[in-house]
């Protein structure tokens, strides 16, 4: 279970990765790929409202955390399923979320 101080940060963190735009994202969002209850926390901050641009920078972090497994359950949980529904909705992939694929051809 969760903690309420817990709760209350990932909760902030979800409301600021919404409105993201650039610059640097808060740290509690950073550590997220190399905690055990990652996916919790990734639910807290509702990544279906997260912008392009937080999308993009939070996957760096998972690619970069060298967990394949969580990299694996990241993409098929919170990436596949916004990119279906990019397209879907506006008939294209947003630039920054395209730039997400271009960590696939650096590993």
């Amino acid at each position: 279970e969760i903690s309420p101080e817990i709760y209350n940060i990932y909760k902030n963190a979800g409301i600021l990765m919404s409105k993201y735009r650039s610059g640097p994202i808060p740290k509690a969002v950073k550590i997220i790929p190399i905690i055990s209850y990652w996916i919790d926390c990734l639910t807290l901050m509702e990544p279906s409202g997260w912008t392009a641009a937080a999308l993009d920078k939070i996957t760096k972090y998972f690619v970069s955390s060298g967990k394949p497994i969580v990299c694996e359950e990241y993409f098929n949980k919170i990436l596949y399923p916004r990119i279906r529904d990019d397209i879907s909705e506006f008939g294209r992939l947003n630039h920054h979320i395209f730039n997400v694929f271009t960590l696939f051809f650096l590993l």
